[in-house]
């Protein structure tokens, strides 16, 4: 079985000397005595072994107190490389105590001259706004007695005011840490030693809970954590994380006392026990061994497989130790093996409800108890649980610990991530068309991802447990009138994990022909020019037929109906054609009111259109005409022309005389027809307006994504780009947005 074994070593910190560098020293104030007085400022190590730098991180001061007051303070102190500082005025007193990075803790102290006591500065507190103390820069004290002294030197010995906590795992154990949480912490000390250590009355605690990016391996690490010094009920650490890759949580306890200067240094390593355990070695400043402390827990509570009943997806770890939760809503029984008749039971964490089974089978040896785990979004991080075993006799001590595991491993990105619902079950629902890219789905590398229910979606495999997700278009799909498509994505794993999640899109689309390599649209945009609604739809489409042969013969309701809206700059709400018997004219409706437009030529390539097409660019219309002028006759003959992509073309011009509307009669429309690759393409409209008070001219200005005013346009015998103001009112054909795949059947 797999076991872990843990000691806790508390070292002194062996540090560097602090100098001095005697021309950087402010004098104090001047006494009745005048001497000069050298101190050597060293930091305290275990085995008075010394290294001398200046390197010190922060300011050093000095405070003097003469008969219990204070008497002279001695700012911004430096010190040569041999650690030594020189105050000159310096006059015979009792005590004269050293501080470093203390910051703007004994600002405004030079007031109290003459008045501060020293048994206040002794009751001086530090203290940071997060459980942690600042191990970057800590705050560091020393102190030296000059009372009586003869010497003109004297040394002071500075001592960290912080403890620091170390992890040693060893190199030859299979263990990693993923994280680490203590308890009781002292957010408050005292800035001087204590003798006795204590802690300031009313101090408040806090809980330190650290998720480390990369997980721990072997090796050294050192200030994993920073604490105060403090006196208390212990501190309680709970280190989480791998052993042999199965889940494993080790719970044990720092010493009620926490010494300055100290390191507690956590040792993690593999051992031959048949339990998990943990030993405590706590050493004090003579290396003597203080105490041996056995820390718990053992991992002696095991699941009897046979019996339990789990609930699908969840499973039990090869050691019994541990139960895998299923990401869904789920119920199962656990059946512990072998517990004693004592034992009682506490529980720590909330992903999952545990509670008693009612027993009915006197021949069952254990307890039996009913997990029941919520549903868990995808991207949950993973979460423990733990049933606790106590004995009634000892019930501040664990005598076995079940943990308990629930996480979704499952992470979605992109419009995946997006769209997925906030609650359970935790599906995808896109209520608009796609059929994009949509995002990813990372799953850990022993996990497949599958798609069923639906051509329309797939996934790519990317590597390393990535999948691209990718919604198809189905060209001319009668379907695609709105109704809702359906499709399952199946996250697989080992141990029976099964996780699916239903997918859905609207299905929309608009008539189109292939026209090369582009699919464009049968017809103009109609009404609210992002709206499907307002379109024609796939089905009226197939109905027309060939469109050419259709306007030749259609009323002229139809006629003017097909040829669709107009559009003036970004506006998206399409303008109809009128009729104005008092002038006479024809004019487009709300022109006038449309102002200030934006150039539509510099907007987005889907401002107009709905979703899943966008607007054609000048280069478009040039592979479906070609880059100059192409002349043709009104219902002349058809005229042949390569086109911009180097294809054999044909084009021929039509119109349709006197189309009768609102009373008047418009004397002619033309449309042309494009056929090229044995398919055809027919553009027509209704010219366009330049002003708010002129009739609608017959040139049709087709709109374009090309940066600036450029469209394309065509009369009776021409087609080119031209240079087109804002206020010309446009005619929409869109074009297909390149999908990530063609549904083939």
């Amino acid at each position: 079985m797999k076991h872990l074994s843990v000691i806790i070593s508390v070292l002194l910190f062996s540090v560097l000397c602090i100098g001095c560098i005697k021309e950087d020293y402010d004098i104090g104030k001047t006494n009745d005595v005048q001497n000069e007085h050298s101190l050597r400022l060293l930091v305290y190590t275990p085995n008075s072994e010394t290294v001398y730098s200046t390197n010190l991180p922060g300011n050093i001061e000095a405070y003097l107190f003469k008969e219990g007051v204070l008497s002279d303070v001695y700012k911004n102190l430096g010190v040569d490389k041999n650690g030594y500082t020189t105050i000159s005025s310096l006059a015979e007193g009792e005590q004269i105590y050293f501080f470093v990075n203390t910051g703007n803790l004994l600002n405004g102290i030079t007031q109290e001259i003459g008045r501060l006591k020293e048994t206040e500065l002794l009751a001086t507190t530090i203290s940071s706004a997060s459980p942690q103390a600042d191990g970057d820069k800590p705050v560091m004290t020393g102190k030296a007695d000059l009372t009586g002294s003869q010497e003109s030197t004297t040394q002071v010995l500075l001592t960290r005011a912080i403890a620091r906590v170390d992890l040693n795992i060893a190199d030859d154990a299979d263990i990693q840490i993923n994280r680490i949480s203590m308890d009781n912490i002292h957010r408050e000390a005292f800035l001087l030693p204590q003798n006795p250590v204590s802690s300031p009355s009313g101090a408040a605690l806090a809980k330190i809970d650290t998720t480390f990016n990369t997980p721990l391996k072997p090796g050294e690490y050192a200030g994993l954590v920073h604490l105060y010094e403090q006196v208390g009920d212990g501190i309680p650490v709970e280190l989480h994380g791998t052993l042999e890759g199965d889940p494993v949580t080790l719970s044990l306890a720092l010493p009620n006392t926490i010494h300055r200067n100290h390191i507690y240094k956590i040792k993690l390593f593999s051992g031959d026990s048949s339990n998990l355990q943990a030993s405590i070695s706590v050493e004090n400043e003579s290396w003597e061994v203080e105490e041996t402390i056995t820390a718990k827990p053992s991992t002696n509570i095991l699941v009897n497989s046979e019996l339990s009943t789990l609930a699908e997806g969840a499973y039990i770890s090869a050691t019994k130790d541990t139960v895998y939760l299923s990401s869904r809503e789920a119920t199962s029984i656990l059946v512990l093996d072998k517990v004693p008749e004592d034992a009682e039971f506490t529980i720590d964490g909330t992903t999952a409800s545990i509670t008693p089974y009612t027993e009915t089978r006197a021949d069952l040896q254990g307890k039996k108890f009913l997990v029941r785990n919520s549903w868990k979004k995808p991207g949950t991080k993973t979460e423990y649980m733990y049933l606790n075993m106590h004995s009634k006799r000892h019930p501040d001590y664990y005598s076995g610990r079940l943990v308990i595991v629930q996480s979704n491993a499952t992470t979605f990105k992109g419009e995946l991530y997006n769209h997925l619902t906030n609650t359970p079950p935790y599906n995808i629902h896109f209520n608009k068309y796609v059929d994009s890219a949509l995002g990813r789905i990372e799953v850990p590398k022993n996990y497949e991802v599958s798609v069923s229910g639906g051509s329309w979606l797939r996934a790519i495999p990317k590597g390393n447990g990535v999948y691209e997700i990718q919604a198809g278009y189905k060209p001319n799909d009668p379907e695609a009138n709105g109704s809702t498509q359906e499709g399952l994505l199946t996250v697989s794993g080992p141990n029976g994990i099964h996780e699916t999640y239903t997918v859905t899109r609207l299905n929309r689309g608009l008539p189109v022909v292939l026209m090369g390599d582009t699919y464009w649209c049968r017809f103009n945009l109609r009404g609210n020019s992002k709206s499907f609604d307002d379109q024609i739809t796939v089905s009226e489409s197939e109905t027309i037929g060939d469109l050419s042969a259709y306007f030749a013969s259609c009323s002229d309701e139809d006629f003017v109906r097909l040829t669709g809206s107009q559009y003036k700059g970004r506006y998206t709400q399409g303008m109809n054609l009128k009729y104005d018997a008092s002038v006479p004219r024809f004019y487009f409706d709300s022109y006038e009111s449309l102002q200030n437009p934006a150039i539509i030529g510099n907007g987005s390539v889907s401002s107009h259109c709905p979703e899943g097409y966008q607007l054609p660019t000048s280069r478009d219309f040039e592979l479906l005409l070609k880059s100059g002028t192409i002349n043709y006759t009104l219902n002349g003959a058809p005229v042949n022309y390569t086109t911009g992509s180097g294809r054999p073309a044909v084009i021929s011009a039509h119109s349709r005389g006197n189309v009768a509307w609102e009373g008047g009669l418009l004397a002619t429309a033309n449309y042309i027809q494009i056929a090229f690759d044995e398919n055809n393409l027919v553009l027509g409209g209704f010219g366009h307006q330049f002003n708010s008070s002129s009739s609608v001219a017959s040139k049709v200005l087709w709109a374009t994504i090309s940066g600036g005013h450029q469209s394309w346009t065509h009369t009776g015998t021409t087609a080119k780009v031209e240079e087109h103001n804002v206020n010309k009112s446009r005619t929409i054909r869109c074009i297909k947005t390149s999908p990530a795949f063609i549904i083939e059947e």
